[in-house]
């Protein structure tokens, strides 16, 4: 099995082996839920080759030699496998994401609504409807297409386009060449603030859409954080980097 198709089936069924309810696609399944699952994330194809899969709950650590290790974030797919040893942070769908082709043909009754798009100037958000009709019936059928506009507004997400999601892992992968062990890690020596931002992504020429996306700042920039942009719980992805040049908050933090 592949691991999205093991994340998907979490997913579908909604809440972890303790019972706890998970709150959507949207949200990671972080290492302290997936501990129980160990043994199915292990046989994942994905998986296979490594020594060692485990699991570990914060993001950047220390190991016994002083050296401070960041996480990294791997999209999967291209059949990447890892190897070594891995200590899984978190699991992850990406935003959804369309093909740009996909939004200039019908899904159903000659229609289509596509997903919401940003106006690249102010990213005002909006969406578009589309209907293909015949440019010599536009007046023959204006009835048709009044009652064909009031079923897609009855019915709106028939005629939205499917996205695709990929997965994305999030953890200390093949640390094998550094010899590092699970037992070298200090778990508590950074304090940290995780802040979410909108990352632009295009969708289609001219026109772009936001996916959220996350990073984090030293816990002593928090006050500050919030001082600027409130209680504001996503920001701009240009608002991020011009309070982390201001601050001269450090590539490592990111």
């Amino acid at each position: 099995m592949k691991l999205k198709d093991f994340v998907l089936h979490i997913y579908d069924k909604g809440f972890f082996p303790n019972g706890e309810v998970i709150a959507g696609l949207d949200h990671p399944l972080y290492g302290d839920k997936l501990q129980p699952l160990a043994d199915e994330i292990r046989s994942c194809e994905e998986f296979q080759d490594c020594k060692i899969v485990d699991f570990v709950t914060i993001p950047i650590l220390k190991t016994a030699a002083g050296h401070m290790v960041t996480a990294q974030t791997i999209k999967l797919g291209g059949g990447v496998r890892f190897k070594g040893r891995c200590f899984i942070l978190s699991v992850s769908l990406t935003p959804e994401m369309f093909d740009p082709k996909d939004l200039h043909y019908p899904i159903k009754d000659n229609a289509l609504i596509t997903p919401t798009l940003y106006n690249h100037k102010d990213l005002t958000p909006y969406r578009n409807i589309i209907l293909k009709v015949s440019p010599y019936d536009l007046v023959k059928s204006k009835d048709e297409i009044h009652q064909l506009l009031d079923k897609i507004l009855d019915e709106p997400k028939e005629y939205i386009p499917k996205g695709k999601r990929d997965v994305m892992v999030r953890g200390f992968f093949d640390v094998d060449k550094s010899k590092v062990t699970k037992d070298d890690f200090e778990h508590t020596v950074v304090s940290f603030y995780e802040v979410f931002y909108l990352k632009r992504q295009l969708v289609n020429a001219g026109e772009v859409g936001l996916g959220v996306a996350s990073t984090l700042i030293p816990k002593e920039y928090k006050d500050k954080f919030l001082e600027s942009f409130g209680e504001k719980s996503i920001i701009l992805e240009e608002e991020l980097i011009k309070f982390r040049e201001e601050n001269n908050i450090q590539e490592k933090w990111q």
